[in-house]
């Protein structure tokens, strides 16, 4: 679930997580260190144009963190 591929620095093929399953990623975590990195991955992913709206709820909802994930787009949005 949020896996794709970009190509390395020298052109190799690296799988990684996209932006929607890195930020439920974040939000999860309950360190003092994961909130301090929350709040300008969130403003940053909402004035992105490249932004799925719709795929992060989805993220959200299956990794149980939809009402922390709503809670930071409902101030954002």
């Amino acid at each position: 679930m949020g896996i794709t591929e970009k190509p390395s620095l020298c052109g190799n093929p690296l799988r990684v997580y996209n932006v929607e399953r890195t930020l439920c990623d974040i939000v999860k975590g309950k360190s003092a260190y994961d909130i301090q990195l929350v709040t300008p991955a969130m403003k940053a992913y909402a004035v992105s144009r490249e932004k799925d709206v719709a795929k992060l709820l989805e993220y959200a909802e299956r990794l149980r963190v939809k009402p922390r994930i709503l809670r930071y787009m409902e101030v954002l949005l």
